[in-house]
């Protein structure tokens, strides 16, 4: 257990390392940005549970995303929907000669969500949301991406250990490519 703990951390800690040669060069408009997130978690208070992220964009001028997001949770007790317009703003970090491999970024969405708990009222709202992350170039085409979101609902479409709630906020890791 303990070796396994070490070589993942030695793994997470060297990986910027590698990434030092990968440039940010794909915030320019006309980009297509598309990733996804995912987390499976097999031991819940209600069973297994699924999250699913994918979302998409088009870059209008220099590092302004505007794109969408759907969100999928599942488990034994809840099932959650939601569709989101974005605004993202990427941040290039680093001069013209010499660019860094990370691009910190901010981003807000409108949205609806709906869902469903077991023996209780689906419920429906419309959805505010907020993010802040980090993408890591692994190549000039594909990135790694850390994200801190933040949801705000006005219903209670989520669920939390006190029951249903409004908000939500969750930290994502996930892949992004640029195409064209």
């Amino acid at each position: 257990m303990k070796t396994r703990l070490l070589t993942s951390l030695l793994l997470a800690a060297s990986l910027p390392l590698v990434c030092l040669d990968a440039h940010a060069e794909r915030l320019e408009a006309g980009t297509v940005e598309i990733g996804g997130n995912a987390m499976y978690d097999f031991d819940t208070p209600f069973g297994s549970r699924l999250d699913l992220g994918l979302m998409g964009g088009y870059y209008v001028d220099y590092g302004w995303l505007v794109g969408g997001e759907f969100q999928l949770q599942n488990d034994d007790y809840t099932s959650l929907y939601a569709l989101t317009a974005t605004l993202e703003r990427s941040f290039e970090i680093g001069t013209p000669d010499s660019v860094t491999p990370f691009i910190p970024y901010l981003g807000a969405g409108l949205g609806f969500a709906s869902s469903s708990f077991e023996g209780a009222d689906d419920a429906t709202a419309f959805l505010f949301s907020g993010k802040a992350g980090l993408k890591m170039m692994l190549t000039g085409d594909l990135a790694v991406d850390f994200g801190f979101y933040l949801n705000f609902a006005t219903d209670d479409v989520y669920y939390d250990d006190d029951g249903p709630c409004k908000t939500d906020i969750s930290f994502r890791i996930g892949l992004r490519t640029f195409l064209f």
